[in-house]
């Protein structure tokens, strides 16, 4: 073998091997790279109540008292395969008389706030 091909065939070992290292074992999912879009806005339900992204008013409830009230835009993911599916909900803080969170009520007709 001539020393000049002997040189492009280590070459060409390196680039393959580099470029299979460069790909992560562990990729991201397309779910996760869609629920990562959406976390942009919305935070993730599981880092309720840290962390909001995106402010909301709710428009229209299931649960009464809370049209009009301000809340905080969530997103998490639900179902099973190959059904699985990202939600994406206002949800509305309750306050005790002390002035701490009690909780949250759902709102799925909302419209976002701009930041």
């Amino acid at each position: 073998m001539s020393s000049g091909l002997t040189t492009l065939t280590i070459r060409t070992s390196l680039l393959i091997c580099a470029l299979v290292a460069s790909t992560p074992a562990g990729a991201a999912t397309e779910l996760e790279t869609f629920q990562r879009r959406i976390g942009k806005s919305a935070g993730s339900a599981v880092d309720y109540p840290d962390r909001a992204k995106g402010s909301c008013v709710c428009l229209a409830s299931l649960v009464t008292g809370i049209v009009f009230k301000a809340g905080e835009i969530r997103q998490y993911a639900y179902g099973t395969s190959p059904a699985i599916r990202v939600a994406v909900e206002c949800w509305v803080p309750q306050f005790s008389a002390d002035g701490s969170r009690s909780g949250f009520a759902a709102c799925y007709n909302f419209t976002a706030l701009p930041k």
